[in-house]
């Protein structure tokens, strides 16, 4: 039966069909497909099996109108083509479902597409396609139109796995930079992208972002910027560079990834003395002004004289390393790696919305699994490790942040960012301790140096104390994380 195939397709989110119908109170109809498509020169040569029915179908032409020939066969016709399929078979659940008088089909695949959701609906001439708008309800799931794109065929998903919606690399790139023209001193840019954004691309417009803001950081540093903010920036800006290849390392050649990763690391370490100095410097301007009693204000005036003093020299020693030939090396790799248009070439494709539930729901059960361990004897240092675990699931949030869905997605980086915060602030006390520790030990100090110190240190106990106390409290934040992810990556 020759057949006249008038339709328009739609792209949604990775999300349960069935529970989706069910939330919006809509009956439906499914059955489970599976299809494969055999070689053929002049249009899609395709075998369905649909329950107890086996259908072949022959397509030509391209977007919204096709022509279809369409005949059932035998159940033996359809094995003995099966020896002889081409790419994988496309195996997808189909839930059929009426809403205000018209047919729609909704798909979601499995097996190797897994995760791929899509939805189309038929008309009876041009004209209608043309002038059809969805309906209300349905509008919001909706991420694109895919009528006209090829890749969200069902052949060419057969042919090339999953599908992707890929702007040219350059101008990503140069959106990157356009972006940080606006604040070219922060590592928080965020960059826009669609949700089927090739996974590499999107990861190397990042890099380019910070690497612009890495460039930009250390020219402030070196022309004597005095905000102790450039230096914060440029190591927020290299911990991010460093956890993106982290993330990416498995799906990317390890070794040259590896030895990037290294070097930034190293590089990471040469700042940690000039902003440990920072922050002794901040806190301390704070104890004095706010919690010193009056007969202790001015008793640590020779310390501050000694930080800043030990802050020039370390800042001396920063400057070297950021006019450094392995610095150069560094921001010259990263600029080529960035650039690199091979990468998508030699590696597997990948949705950006897929690789990030990838990244992102292990990441949560990381974080869940440590903060479980803690309780109020355990060291200071156990109490850190979540802190890193929950600062890297930050990092991925805000590298995904433009294709998950907006309010679960603020709602989660609020929690997040309130963990990093209490764990942030003890970790902060716990090195103010150990420097204050190293201080008592000195010789020179005078009675109410001691003092004002010890006066300090007993605060500052108290305040790392009450941090875990408060963590522990609020822990069940953690544990809401896993279903506050799920909503934002689903967007349904």
């Amino acid at each position: 039966m020759k057949n006249r195939e008038i339709e328009r397709r739609y792209l949604l989110p990775p999300c349960r069909a069935k529970r989706l119908l069910k939330k919006l109170g809509i009956p439906y109809a499914k059955v489970p497909l599976m299809q494969f498509y055999l070689p053929s020169d002049e249009g899609s040569l395709r075998y369905r099996m649909a329950g107890k029915h086996y259908i072949r179908t022959f397509k030509t032409g391209e977007g919204m109108v096709r022509t279809e020939i369409e005949e059932e066969v035998s159940k033996a016709e359809f094995r003995e083509a099966y020896k002889r399929h081409e790419g994988v078979p496309v195996k997808k659940v189909r839930y059929r479902f009426l809403l205000k008088g018209r047919l729609y089909e909704l798909d979601e695949f499995k097996g190797t597409l897994k995760g791929l959701v899509m939805m189309e609906t038929e008309f009876d001439d041009p004209e209608e396609a043309e002038a059809f708008t969805l309906p209300k309800v349905l509008t919001p799931l909706i991420l694109d139109e895919v009528t006209d794109n090829r890749d969200f065929t069902n052949h060419a998903l057969a042919m090339q796995g999953l599908p992707i919606c890929p702007r040219p690399l350059s101008d990503l790139l140069e959106a990157a930079r356009k972006a940080c023209e606006a604040d070219p001193y922060s590592a928080s840019i965020r960059l826009r992208f669609h949700p089927f954004e090739e996974s590499l691309h999107l990861l190397q417009a990042t890099l380019y972002a910070l690497f612009q803001t890495l460039r930009a950081d250390r020219n402030a540093i070196l022309s004597d910027d005095p905000d102790p903010e450039r230096l914060h920036q440029l190591r927020v800006a290299l911990r991010k560079i460093r956890s993106f290849l982290a993330f990416y390392e498995e799906v990317l050649d390890k070794a040259p990834v590896s030895s990037l990763r290294q070097r930034l690391g190293s590089l990471m370490k040469a700042t940690n003395d000039a902003r440990d100095l920072d922050v002794y410097l901040l806190w301390l301007d704070h104890y004095e002004r706010d919690l010193f009693p009056k007969r202790l204000h001015g008793t640590l005036e020779a310390l501050r004289q000694e930080i800043l003093e030990q802050k020039e020299e370390a800042y001396g020693t920063l400057k070297e390393t950021l006019r450094s030939r392995r610095f150069a090396e560094v921001l010259e790799a990263l600029e080529a790696f960035a650039a690199d248009e091979s990468l998508v070439r030699c590696h597997p494709r990948h949705p950006a919305l897929f690789r990030a539930k990838a990244f992102l729901l292990p990441q949560v059960r990381r974080l869940i699994k440590r903060s479980e361990k803690l309780h109020r004897d355990s060291p200071p240092e156990a109490y850190h490790k979540v802190r890193i675990e929950a600062k890297k699931l930050r990092y991925m949030l805000e590298l995904f942040a433009s294709i998950l869905e907006p309010g679960a997605y603020e709602a989660t980086l609020k929690q997040v960012k309130k963990i990093q915060e209490i764990l942030g602030e003890h970790q902060d006390f716990m090195v103010q301790l150990t420097y204050l520790e190293s201080l008592e030990e000195q010789e020179k100090l005078s009675d109410e140096e001691c003092e004002a110190i010890d006066y300090l240190y007993r605060h500052l106990y108290h305040r790392a104390k009450k941090r875990r106390k408060e963590f522990r409290k609020k822990r069940q934040w953690i544990e809401n994380l896993n279903t506050q992810l799920k909503e934002a990556l689903c967007r349904i």
